[in-house]
């Protein structure tokens, strides 16, 4: 197993990640891993591959995650613009799964129009969710980018990754596991991370609602 995969793999399962299921999922075997090579030699034929076989979990239950990483870890923008690049790629993966007569081009053409927007400005236009058939995904990026100390950053990981789940699975939580995720993060990165946006900033006045989410807990 490549040596990136494996690290992201150990953190996992040895609960790295504030999320709880995320360690379950690991451990479950329900965690599919695409790391990408250095140049992205095959990208779209390699994340198709991956779409089709994700795809095969959409109604089978429990928690699963798709994590695609990067071949190596750049400074925080540049990371950012790759995020970018491998979200596009993403939704046409899965795009050409959910519509599999459709020309690419055309396919790409109007994920373009609609994803572009999100990319720029996701406050503005908020979060796009990649399809698969009637099924939405949420997509997420993670990485060393953010912060390990002072204190964890939610969104930290061993390498630069985008994690997919299914919308519906994450929607089946039941609140009070909701809530005790939710107390677990505040405990540990004092805050909790906006998950309509991508890649999120570091800013943590962009990022984060800090006092505002404190506040409203204490009310």
């Amino acid at each position: 197993m490549p040596a990136r995969t494996e690290a992201v793999r150990s953190f996992l399962r040895d609960g790295g990640s504030l999320c709880p299921y995320a360690a379950s999922a690991e451990r479950a075997g329900q965690v599919q891993y695409l790391e990408l090579a250095p140049g992205y030699p095959g990208l779209r034929a390699h994340m198709l591959e991956a779409a089709f076989q994700f795809a095969g979990t959409a109604n089978v239950g429990g928690a699963h995650a798709l994590l695609v990483l990067t071949p190596n870890d750049l400074p925080f923008d540049e990371a950012k613009e790759r995020a970018h690049m491998m979200f596009m790629e993403l939704a046409l993966a899965f795009g050409r799964v959910t519509y599999p007569v459709a020309p690419v081009t055309d396919l790409a053409g109007h994920l373009r129009r609609n994803i572009e927007p999100y990319l720029a400005d996701p406050i503005r236009f908020g979060r796009f969710f990649i399809g698969c058939k009637d099924k939405p995904l949420y997509t997420i990026g993670f990485g060393p980018q953010y912060p390990v100390e002072g204190p964890r950053h939610p969104r930290h990981a061993p390498h630069t990754l985008l994690s997919m789940t299914w919308h519906h699975e994450l929607a089946a939580v039941p609140p009070e596991s909701v809530e005790m995720i939710r107390a677990r993060m505040l405990a540990a990165a004092g805050c909790l991370y906006d998950a309509d946006e991508l890649w999120l900033p570091l800013c943590p006045a962009s990022g984060f609602r800090q006092s505002m989410l404190l506040g409203e807990e204490q009310a």
